[in-house]
């Protein structure tokens, strides 16, 4: 019984880091969003959707989602999208994350999007 604690233990230890790197998204501008991408200031080279995998309605107007896909502290342009209104195509320009948290604001969407 020890010997099972002891590798319950330490399975623990080694997973937990795994999912302690991701980006913390916070949804704040009043709309829901299904995609959302980062790529260098200027680059158009979005990346890896960050929401992908993530239940439904996990990125609706005042929820956080915490991510597992990493982002480095810096600036980058945003690409958001609802995959519901084929118009909703946002790209946020040189906006910037600490690497931990990125939050969508209410400001973010009535400066960059259209709608």
């Amino acid at each position: 019984m020890k010997k099972l604690i002891l590798a319950l233990a330490l399975a623990t230890t080694v997973v937990a880091p795994a999912y302690a790197g991701g980006l913390t998204i916070a949804n704040h501008s009043g709309a829901d969003w299904d995609e959302i991408e980062f790529s260098k200031p200027g680059a158009a080279d979005f990346s890896v959707n960050l929401l992908d995998g993530a239940p439904d309605k996990s990125f609706e107007n005042g929820m956080t989602y915490a991510s597992p896909k990493e982002v480095a502290a810096g600036n980058y342009d945003v690409r958001i999208y609802d995959d519901e209104d084929p118009n909703s195509e946002c790209i946020l320009k040189d906006v910037s994350t600490d690497g931990k948290t990125f939050e969508f604001t209410a400001d973010l969407k009535a400066k960059f999007c259209k709608s």
